[in-house]
């Protein structure tokens, strides 16, 4: 365990191989002490716990390497402003080697100004188009896989989903099903590293008649799907922009049935990890448009900044996990580091204050018997459509896929949804598959076991897709998380056990 007298801002992992490095770059931060796998800098961030072996491991050593690598950040932790996005959409390319495979895979950070002028920070991330380092070296001719989009919960940022891409991208045995697929991480506006600039407690004229809000990031995801995920995907033959698979865990699911509801046309099929069937609270008195009035200025400040105490976190943390060996202090600190920013109280007042998202749907008479007196027909007719007369409206495909020990969108909320489902059309799928023992973050928790069940979903929407079959053998199957098993079971919506209390919840919330 050495001490460096180095000046660094990040860190730059090249994981090549048995071989580990980190190359570090300047900046005002004065001192590294480097103990075996992860780092403190002294005076500005507290320490930092080891994050596994995920990243970096007692071999790293410091290097001047100059190659384009894997960056983390460390962000001072107290009273700073959240990292901005990179304004260069190519500033990093990070190639990475899962640890135990052989395939080489980029995420790289990029920003999208195309919704409402504010830089929204995005991941793309892909196989390593080389045959040198062990990934596939792919014809320009090889037609592209529909691209997935990958939709965080509250509160984090589209590092939330690093540990599931490093399993769907770096593992030989799955890696080969997405040889010719983009994966994309969004973060929503108020949320990760999607700022407005120049942030003033919402005071400032970027911000003045905002809302953060369901609706808001429902245009966000459309908008990005228009103009980033689509036309990065476009057929080759044609040019012709194609669908993308919504993957959404928590609020991120909970947005992604009002996408698909409301645009089919471009949605290929939407995967649900423990999402939230609800989301704005509508307080009265305001309508959520910043700037806030002085009361909710004040309420929001007040329970933000206990929200977002470290103590807080963690505890919501192991609240959340089902266990808690799989969550460490890195992701405390990058959840924490979302909130520092300027613009976050306001944020956050407003996120109160909203209502809940209400789509317009398209037109249904196609599909009139099978609407005709529901709910849904209803919705469609006030263009007032709500979650489930979104479920019910979903003209793709839909897994879900639940983690069994969440306390709150318990599989029961699940159930529901099928029931939901099971209304629509006859040859759309619904799906159910339960993680044993994973609580409300699986795409995190249980990242071997989703990447699994997801890329066979994925294989079976494919364009040569066969017949339909079990995404999980019958009985269940074992997967071994760095942290512990998990039983991965598909079962229907029939065999999902409700107490009564689950039924009493889900019926009132």
């Amino acid at each position: 365990e050495n001490s460096l007298p180095l000046r660094t801002v990040g860190m730059r992992g090249v994981l090549d191989g048995r071989d580990r490095q980190l190359q570090m770059m300047e900046s005002d931060y004065t001192r590294l002490a480097f103990a075996g796998s992860w780092h403190h800098l002294s005076g500005l961030v507290p320490r930092l716990a080891p994050p596994g072996p995920r990243l970096f491991s007692r071999e790293c050593v410091a290097t001047p390497t100059p190659r384009p690598t894997w960056r983390v950040r460390c962000t001072a932790s107290a009273g700073s402003a959240p990292p901005r996005p990179p304004q260069n959409n190519t500033e990093h390319h990070g190639s990475m080697r899962s640890p135990g495979s052989h395939q080489a895979y980029t995420i790289q950070p990029k920003v999208w100004r195309g919704f409402r002028g504010h830089p929204i920070a995005y991941d793309m991330a892909t196989l390593k188009d080389t045959s040198e380092d062990g990934g596939p070296k792919l014809s320009p001719n090889t037609r592209k896989m529909e691209p997935a989009l990958l939709l965080n919960g509250f509160g984090v940022g589209s590092f939330h989903q690093h540990r599931l891409l490093e399993e769907l991208l770096g593992n030989d045995d799955l890696s080969k099903e997405h040889a010719n697929r983009a994966f994309f991480g969004l973060d929503y506006l108020g949320q990760g590293k999607s700022w407005p600039e120049d942030c003033d407690d919402g005071e400032s004229p970027t911000e003045k008649g905002l809302r953060y809000c369901g609706s808001t990031w429902v245009s966000q995801i459309v908008g990005f799907l228009e103009d980033v995920v689509l036309p990065h995907s476009a057929d080759a033959d044609s040019g012709a922009p194609r669908k993308a698979h919504l993957v959404g865990n928590s609020v991120g699911g909970h947005l992604a049935v009002f996408v698909a509801a409301s645009r089919p046309d471009l949605v290929a099929s939407v995967t649900l990890l423990n999402a939230t069937p609800f989301w704005g609270l509508n307080l009265p008195g305001w309508s959520g448009h910043l700037p806030a009035p002085a009361l909710a200025k004040r309420t929001g400040r007040f329970l933000f900044d206990r929200i977002r105490d470290y103590n807080t976190i963690r505890e919501y943390l192991k609240a959340c996990y089902g266990n808690a060996a799989a969550f460490d202090e890195q992701l405390v600190q990058d959840i924490r580091a979302c909130t520092n920013g300027p613009g976050g109280h306001a944020a956050f007042a407003s996120i109160l204050w909203s209502p809940p998202v209400k789509v317009s749907l398209p037109d249904l008479q196609e599909d009139a018997e099978w609407s005709k007196g529901s709910a849904l027909e209803t919705a469609a007719a006030s263009e007032q459509a709500d979650f489930e007369a979104c479920l019910q409206a979903l003209q793709c495909d839909v897994l879900l896929a639940f983690g069994g020990a969440d306390p709150w969108c318990k599989p029961a909320f699940a159930k529901r949804m099928l029931q939901r489902l099971s209304r629509r059309r006859l040859e759309l799928q619904q799906r159910y598959v339960e993680l044993s023992g994973v609580g409300h973050c699986p795409n995190h928790e249980a990242p071997k076991a989703v990447a699994q069940v997801l890329t066979a979903w994925l294989q079976q929407r494919g364009d040569e897709a066969g017949e339909v079959t079990s995404l999980v053998p019958a009985g269940g199957v074992v997967v071994e998380e760095e942290w512990g098993k998990t039983v991965m079971t598909e079962r229907a919506e029939s065999e999902i056990e409700v107490t009564w209390a689950d039924r009493l919840a889900t019926n009132f919330l």
